[in-house]
């Protein structure tokens, strides 16, 4: 599939009017609990670690710093970090043609990194940046040897919105991932699973592409289930479109369903019946 063709390609249509809004975009935002900034984390396993956080970094000797990003220069040590520890794991990234600096420069953000350390040699760091308009994750970079023992990755994001918490926020933009996770060039259900686990909330990104769908009449057949998110009506929700006679756990459906969101488990077929199908 080309990066031009949409991701619903082999199973949906665009219609002039009904159907599902589909967004090609999805914004995914943690909420702040002034009381308790781990509350809206939904996995107890995530919660009892978060809890021992400052525990797990002081038995490592790992130290946490906040660093001011005030010149190119500042960002690109970063993100020389943030280049080699993703190619460890195997992942080729394209700086993009306009740097992330200059960007956030334009749009008049602060710009900050946590950066975690073992005898001031760099093992994880989150940048970000914010002004009056909201408060904004980016690049997140850690080792493998930190993710796997101590899950560093998790540890990094609580601190991040702990951050957000102190500068005043009460929602922290997470950034954007194309919709439709488990098909052929889009992101895993599994990242789903991760955020949802994390409270993280799903609405559809501003200013961004949106089509109004409907099923093919002879969609491409399919072996494994796929999400996304769509409105229907005046309700943004999550559909798991799910192969013929595939039977659905409801621990799976818990596991990629965002708090407080609907989400509709059927088939192609099913889903056609309610929102239609090219003729």
């Amino acid at each position: 599939m080309s990066d031009t063709t949409p991701l619903w390609a082999p199973y949906f249509t665009e219609t002039a009017m009904g159907g599902l809004t589909v967004p090609q975009y999805v914004s995914w935002n943690f909420p702040i609990d002034k009381t308790d900034i781990l509350a809206p984390i939904r996995s107890k396993n995530k919660r009892k670690l978060l809890r021992k956080s400052d525990e797990l970094l002081s038995a490592n000797n790992i130290t946490v710093e906040t660093k001011p990003i005030h010149t190119e220069q500042d960002c690109d040590s970063l993100l020389e970090f943030f280049y080699s520890s993703h190619r460890e794991k195997g992942h080729e990234i394209a700086p993009p043609q306009i740097t992330w600096f200059q960007r956030r420069t334009q749009q008049h953000r602060n710009m900050e990194a946590l950066v975690l350390s073992i005898d001031e040699v760099v093992i994880a760091m989150k940048m970000y940046s914010y002004n009056e308009s909201g408060f904004y994750l980016s690049h997140k970079a850690s080792l493998r040897k930190w993710d796997e023992e101590i899950g560093i990755g998790t540890i990094l994001d609580v601190l991040s919105f702990t951050r957000a918490a102190e500068l005043g926020y009460s929602m922290v933009m997470t950034g954007d991932s194309r919709n439709f996770y488990g098909v052929e060039g889009g992101l895993s259900i599994s990242l789903i699973k991760y955020k949802a686990s994390m409270g993280l909330l799903p609405v559809a990104a501003d200013k961004k592409t949106q089509w109004n769908l409907v099923v093919k009449s002879n969609p491409a057949p399919l072996s494994t289930p796929f999400l996304f998110f769509a409105k229907k009506g005046e309700i943004f929700q999550a559909f798991y479109i799910i192969p013929d006679g595939y039977t659905v756990a409801e621990h799976e459906i818990e596991s990629i369903c965002p708090a407080g969101m609907t989400i509709v488990s059927t088939t192609l077929e099913s889903l056609a019946s309610e929102i239609g199908k090219t003729v």
